[in-house]
């Protein structure tokens, strides 16, 4: 009786573990070999299940000396044993790509049982005696809430298995950020990144340091490390804050057997490192789109060639709970988003004709609260939406002159002429990337020269210009003496679309510079 109440439980796990959340792993397809191979263990678990109650029938005795019980009960303990060796295995394997969701550790809890009664059937037998349906009913209970306290915990270790994540900073603590030095004179503190620097950007106390699989947390103010977060396993592919520096998103993505499609996003809190939310994220590598409130989930909707559309799902970043959906006008073609973290609105950028036309999407409802016509188009596939440091206005690339729109009205604010604008950090200048002296504010006023052809310029009420040689490294500030740095590394892959090579970043505390990396280049503070 018990084994048929253990095998009725472990098919009922199995299912309810095949429609719950998969997180990074994406949608089940047998074209991928991990889910190829899990919905071949699912099946021997259940043979070996079913192997283990055809061995004997209700209110009958067995007779064990008869050779077909013997071969019911060998072939059940032979694929129970493949089952639970190949439960196993699936089960490092998903672990083992830092994005397995609740699906997979209920999974493995439903398939091991069934897996299991396979094998101790075969060794276990004996008459099989009828049993009170009251005596069933309490062993049935029994059985459920053991399999469900068995998933709780199975959920808690996979999910987490991946995950290495610290913390020097109560989650109670209440963090007030130093203002950015305007005028640094010194450098203050070095931080050695022993796994690399992928992109560096400002965010909560100090800033956050991103390498291959996860990203460090440092203080502005003395370079500490403040908290971390990893994922082994998982290939970090996108990163983006939001505008009022308190939250962070990571999106990771598969290195090998997962669904390249899909990934897994992470909001931490700036301040502590504290997990916030974590969601299934179509597309890791594309970039993020958020405000202080939402992050932004375009994804493409079947259709003709000549009519594509894109569908916007907001998910809130505290939660991860769906807030609105917005799909693009028919008739006008929806250009690619690079990462922007705007306030209080999402921008979207599309032809619509020979014109670019930018939408507002209001980030509590997703009603268009403003549409703004960016001028002429240059190209089908050249305009994309950049936003400021501040995330207070975009710049449509793509259409002469730039618009500068700000994103609480839709108002444009100038039109660039003369120049492309520079937004990466600081306040927006001008500038043509390779042209020495091309660099100016937006009124057009020429910044100081460098003390080299091809700086990394920021501009925060006084320029800061960083220059990389042979010999060795320097800072600028206002064209005043040379700072010296350590030397900066690059070369390594950054994040996104973002070019390898120098980060200036204006940051609580301490201007940061870091070059990407992967060979323990060295985070510097100034201040």
């Amino acid at each position: 009786m018990l084994r048929r109440v253990l095998v009725v439980v472990g098919f009922l796990t199995t299912a309810v573990g095949a429609f719950l959340d998969r997180r990074g792993l994406g949608s089940w397809t047998l074209e991928r070999r991990l889910d190829a191979w899990t919905v071949g263990v699912i099946v021997l678990a259940a043979l070996a299940g079913l192997l283990a109650l055809a061995g004997r029938r209700s209110g009958a005795e067995l007779d064990p000396g008869r050779a077909g019980s013997r071969r019911v009960r060998v072939a059940g303990t032979a694929l129970g044993t493949l089952a639970l060796v190949g439960v196993v295995a699936v089960l490092v394997v998903a672990v083992g790509t830092g994005l397995p969701g609740p699906s997979l550790a209920v999974l493995t809890v439903g398939s091991g049982l069934l897996a299991l009664v396979g094998v101790v059937g075969g060794f276990v037998d004996g008459p099989a005696r009828a049993a009170r349906p009251l005596v069933v009913g309490l062993t049935a209970v029994g059985a459920a809430l053991l399999v469900v306290g068995a998933c709780g915990v199975a959920v808690r270790l996979v999910v987490q298995a991946p995950v290495q994540a610290w913390s020097a900073v109560p989650a109670s603590a209440v963090v007030v950020p130093a203002p950015v030095p305007t005028r640094p004179t010194g450098v203050a503190w070095t931080w050695t990144a022993l796994d690399g620097v992928r992109d560096v950007q400002a965010a909560g106390p100090g800033v956050v340091v991103a390498d291959d699989s996860g990203v460090t947390a440092l203080d502005g103010p003395t370079g500490e490390p403040r908290w971390g977060f990893h994922r082994d396993g998982a290939a970090l592919q996108a990163m983006a804050v939001s505008p009022d520096g308190r939250s962070v998103v990571l999106a990771h993505g598969s290195t090998g057997y997962g669904d390249d499609e899909a990934g897994l996003a992470t909001v931490l809190d700036a301040a502590t490192g504290a997990r916030l939310a974590e969601f299934a994220f179509d597309d890791p590598g594309r970039a993020l789109v958020l405000t202080d409130r939402i992050v932004v989930d375009p994804r493409p909707i079947p259709g003709p060639d000549d009519d594509p559309r894109t569908e916007y799902t907001a998910l809130d970043l505290r939660t991860g709970e769906e807030r609105w959906r917005w799909v693009s006008p028919a008739g006008c073609l929806q250009f690619a988003l690079y990462a922007t973290s705007t306030r209080t609105t999402i921008p979207v950028a599309a032809g619509c004709g020979d014109r670019v036309i930018v939408t507002g999407l209001d980030e509590e409802s997703g009603r268009e609260r403003w549409r703004t016509d960016a001028g002429p188009g240059e190209g089908s596939t050249t305009v994309a939406l950049r936003a400021t440091a501040d995330g207070t206005a975009v710049v449509a690339l793509g259409t002469r002159p730039f618009p500068l729109i700000d994103t609480t009205d839709g108002s444009v604010r100038t039109r660039i002429t003369g120049g492309y604008p520079q937004l990466d950090e600081g306040e927006p200048r001008l500038g043509e990337d390779g042209v020495e002296g091309s660099d100016r504010r937006l009124d057009g006023t020429p910044l100081p020269p460098a003390p080299c052809a091809e700086p990394t310029t920021v501009v925060v009420g006084s320029v800061i210009a960083v220059c990389r040689g042979e010999g060795g490294s320097s800072a600028t500030v206002d064209g005043g003496p040379p700072i010296l740095l350590a030397r900066i590394s690059t070369g390594g892959p950054a994040l996104e679309a973002l070019d390898a090579g120098v980060r200036v970043v204006p940051a609580p505390g301490a201007v940061v510079v870091a070059g990407t990396s992967q060979a323990a280049p060295v985070v510097q503070g100034l201040t």
